[in-house]
């Protein structure tokens, strides 16, 4: 007879939970524990929020791994093709973390923690918050660099889509039903 804590069994999707760090079905430091379907989500959201697989427009693949500060151009066998390093993801943004000498105010504008992606043109952007105000940066991927970025023109933008060049967000004024608005990135 085996003991069951020394086995693992796996979730019916495959999904085996190795490392305690990890394991959100054994709680986290509130105490609070999770059902085996709400662990494998929250483990789902955590690695899709912290390191980010997308194809880029030449059908190469960017892989943003944060916990590194690098992205990682790969080609469709997941073979390294280049590296860049990141520092835009750590917190802030100071006004010379970019390629292009951006002048941005001294404190206050934090990463937004999202990645965009352009459905037309394969272009990655991400966006810096400061109180209600949004700016959004294009990223060099060859360079780990941000290009210049844009202020949104309305305070707080609802989920922010990008096509074409243009940011379409949803916007709710004092009063107002929500409409969509469009911005020239």
């Amino acid at each position: 007879m085996q003991s069951s804590a020394l086995t693992q069994e796996p979730a019916s999707d495959g999904f085996i939970v190795t490392d305690f760090e990890f394991d959100f079905a054994q709680g986290d430091s509130t105490g609070i524990l999770f059902e085996k379907e709400e662990a494998r989500a929250h483990a789902f959201e955590y690695f899709k929020m912290t390191f980010p697989v997308l194809k880029t427009k030449d059908n190469t693949i960017a892989f943003f791994n944060f916990a590194s500060d690098v992205i990682e151009l790969m080609d469709k066998e997941g073979k390294s093709l280049k590296k860049a390093p990141i520092t835009f993801h750590k917190g802030s943004m100071s006004k010379y973390d970019s390629a292009t000498s951006v002048r941005l105010s001294e404190s206050g504008w934090r990463w937004g923690t999202m990645i965009l992606v352009d459905e037309y043109n394969r272009d990655m952007y991400t966006l810096f918050l400061k109180s209600d105000i949004v700016r959004i940066h294009r990223i060099d991927l060859e360079s780990g660099q941000l290009q210049k970025g844009i202020i949104l023109p309305l305070p707080y933008p609802e989920k922010i889509e990008i096509y074409n060049g243009e940011a379409y967000f949803l916007n709710k004024g004092v009063n107002e039903n929500r409409k969509l608005v469009k911005c020239r990135l």
